[in-house]
C-alpha cells in the first residue's frame, strides 16, 4: 500500500478523527506494515505492547488461555485499533491475538503517538476529552450492571 492509502485507512479509524492530513501523513509516515499467515499468533497474554497497530486486512481472532485451552474472545476485522492503550501507557497485551486468514497491520508505536500529542495539543486536548467520555461511559455501564453483583445479605 502507498503512503495515501495509509492516510486514507488512519482517517476511518475512530481514535484519529479530527486529524488533518498532514497529522495522518506524519502517523502513515511513521507507521509499519506487518503481514501474518493464517493461524499465526500476533502476539500472546501478557506480551509487552509497544504500541497499537490496525488491521488493514484480513482479521484478528482474540482470545484468553484457559485450563482448557484458548477461549475465543472476539474476531475484528479492517479498520479496528488493536491496542489503543498501549499507544499512551506501557502495558502487556491481556488476550492473544491470532491471525484468521492472510491478515496485515499497521503498526504505530508509543514514541511516535506520543510525538503527535506533543506536536498537536490540539489534538491531545481532543483525545482527553473522547477518552474522559469513554470513561464515563465505562463507570456508567458498570453502575448499572452493580445489581448483577451485589450479593443478598
Amino acid at each position: 500500500m502507498a503512503l495515501e492509502d495509509d492516510i486514507r485507512l488512519l482517517a476511518k479509524v475512530d481514535l484519529f478523527q479530527g486529524l488533518d492530513r498532514e497529522q495522518l501523513r506524519l502517523l502513515a509516515f511513521g507507521a509499519e506494515r506487518r503481514r501474518f499467515r493464517d493461524g499465526v499468533d500476533v502476539h500472546l497474554p501478557g506480551d509487552a505492547a509497544a504500541g497499537g497497530m490496525i488491521i488493514t486486512e484480513g482479521a484478528l481472532e482474540f482470545w484468553r488461555q484457559t485450563t482448557d485451552g484458548r477461549k475465543s474472545e472476539g474476531i475484528a476485522g479492517p479498520v479496528t485499533l488493536v491496542g489503543e492503550m498501549a499507544l499512551l501507557l506501557e502495558t502487556d497485551r491481556t488476550h492473544g491475538a491470532t491471525a484468521r486468514g492472510e491478515t496485515e497491520v499497521l503498526t504505530l508505536s508509543r514514541s511516535l503517538f506520543r510525538r503527535m500529542l506533543e506536536e498537536y495539543p490540539d489534538f491531545a486536548l481532543a483525545l482527553h476529552g473522547r477518552i474522559s467520555e469513554r470513561l464515563a461511559n465505562l463507570a456508567g455501564d458498570l453502575l448499572t450492571l452493580a445489581p448483577v453483583f451485589a450479593r443478598e445479605g
